[in-house]
């Protein structure tokens, strides 16, 4: 029998809630097929896996209640420092070890083993193929340590608002007993779906050549409808992208070159009281001194928040901001309306995504005191009409403050319930998603309950005025950034999967039918409609 590589420290996932499982396996390279087989020999017929990759929420640990009997055993995909790289035209995907990258030049194709994250599927492009060479999706919030297979499985979105898996051509999949294959019309079904109907073990991507100039700046701006409106209508032309030619150009642009690689992938919405609980850890370091001097911008601007914006260009980040000003002959420029002088540029784009991400992941993991406990935020994108972003924007700011403020006054009117709602999210048009971070605790069970009662409430009444500004607007509700993991939650405001959008019904019906055919080994997780 393959030795098996025992993983005995506790667990957390990536809101620091601990995960629950009987045994966990760390399982190396190629040893997938052989390792699940070994468990299932020594643990017996009742066995539920349950996926580690990441250790993270967003890898597909959601665990809604335990199997009566049996063995729940933790299947870590453990990740690897330097991958195996080789060139291959058109490998078999399914003999992909976990810790290999294969480059299909010939097709634009990249293959990767399952433990691979995001990051070095990137970066193996960029030192393989040219540093403008990328995967579309795969710059999830997490993409350091996130892996392909897991953020395949968990319909992850970055600040692109484009699915991982949309990238994704191809995947072999453990379905208990052998690696299949898996492709074309099939494939949407199985994304998204959190390991409920299988173990990915590797993923064939397309990737596309961008601008060669990535843009890193953040613009103070007040969180009114009427002034994200303006920002977003302003930025739009530059947010909607297509392929050509192996390329990734501007969607909206002519024949002009220069115009046509002129992008805007990201727009992260981050207000001032959401940076506070980075701020309240006083930690000592640039990311943490960045952040303060971002805070200082928006006080010197009047401003209550700011917006990263993230792109790539041919020209210099000056000469794009140059693009972006109201009146080149102006004496005092601005960017809709925001004075020039306030927007901070980063010549490091990584520093500002550490900043950027850093501040809600402070915000998520905070340890609220109390014997109730809840966590969690809104998820539900919304993919604007390029024609109506400015009625569209202001209906659903004006939606989200009215959510958000009905949540404050209830935690305000309740001393037994200690409670918090941050906003910050998502305001790239091509998928808007304001996140919302709701955390509260008591020690009052019957508090509590109202508090989730109302709070629940509340949540599913904004995910029906999302649809009626979708329907107003010609825009589209696209799905939850973590796949069915959200859109249990988006069905059940709808009150029933077949009355959502009718694309989203269509999703939902595709992967109910994969999941129910599942081995009970793996679907045991599935939520409520799912199974």
């Amino acid at each position: 029998m393959r030795k098996l590589h025992r993983l005995n420290e506790p667990m957390i996932d990536g809101e620091n809630n601990p995960i629950t499982f009987d045994v966990a396996y760390a399982i190396h390279g190629d040893e997938l097929v052989e390792s699940i087989a070994a468990i299932k020999n020594r643990h017996g017929p009742h066995v539920y896996f349950l996926p580690l990759s990441g250790m993270s929420g967003g890898a597909g640990i959601f665990q809604k209640h335990s199997p009566d009997n049996g063995t729940i055993v933790g299947l870590h995909l453990a990740p690897v420092a330097n991958p195996r790289v080789s060139r291959t035209p058109s490998p078999a995907i399914e003999k992909t070890a976990l810790d290999e990258i294969i480059i299909d030049a010939d097709n634009q194709r990249i293959i990767a083993g399952a433990a691979i994250t995001l990051n070095q599927l990137n970066q193996t492009l960029a030192y393989e193929v040219g540093s403008q060479f990328k995967v579309l999706g795969a710059d999830l919030t997490s993409y350091t340590y996130a892996q392909t297979g897991a953020s395949f499985m968990t319909g992850g979105m970055g600040p692109q608002r484009r699915y991982f898996s949309d990238s994704v051509k191809q995947i072999a999949l453990h379905n208990g007993e052998t690696i299949i294959t898996v492709d074309g019309d099939s494939l949407p079904g199985y994304a998204g779906t959190y390991g409920w109907t299988g173990i990915v073990s590797a993923v064939n991507c397309e990737y596309y050549a961008l601008p060669k100039t990535e843009i890193a700046f953040a613009i103070p701006v007040n969180g009114s409808p009427q002034s994200l409106a303006r920002l977003l209508t302003h930025l739009s032309p530059y947010a909607f992208f297509k392929t050509e030619h192996g390329e990734v150009i501007n969607a909206n642009a002519n024949a002009n070159a220069n115009a046509n690689h002129n992008l805007i992938f990201g727009l992260e919405h981050i207000t001032t009281e959401a940076m506070e609980p980075m701020f309240a850890k006083n930690a000592e370091n640039e990311v943490t001194r960045r952040a303060q001097q971002l805070k200082l911008k928006c006080q010197a601007a009047q401003a209550d928040g700011l917006v990263f914006v993230n792109g790539y260009s041919n020209q210099s980040v000056d000469e794009f901001l140059l693009l972006l000003v109201d009146d080149q002959q102006a004496e005092q420029p601005t960017i809709a309306g925001i004075d020039l002088e306030h927007t901070e540029i980063f010549s490091d784009p990584e520093l500002m995504r550490s900043v950027r991400e850093a501040i809600p992941f402070a915000a998520r993991t905070q340890r609220p005191h109390g014997e109730h406990i809840f966590k969690g935020h809104t998820d539900a994108n919304i993919r604007l009409n390029p024609a109506k972003v400015t009625q569209a924007m202001t209906a659903l700011w004006q939606a989200n403050q009215q959510y958000v403020d009905s949540i404050k006054k209830h935690f305000a009117s309740n001393p037994a319930v200690r409670g918090q709602i941050l906003v910050y999210g998502h305001l790239n048009p091509y998928g808007v998603d304001p996140h919302n971070r709701l955390t509260f605790a008591s020690d009052d069970k019957q508090a509590f309950d109202t508090a989730c009662a109302f709070t629940h409430e509340q949540q599913n009444l904004f995910t029906r005025t999302l649809r009626e500004i979708c329907d107003a607007t010609d825009s589209i509700l696209i799905g939850g950034e973590k796949g069915a993991g959200s859109e249990h939650e988006l069905y059940a405001a709808f009150g029933a999967p077949e009355n959502a959008p009718a694309a989203l019904a269509a999703k939902f019906k595709q992967q109910q039918t994969l999941i129910q055919n599942t081995a009970k080994m793996f679907n045991w997780r599935a939520f409520q409609p799912y199974i």
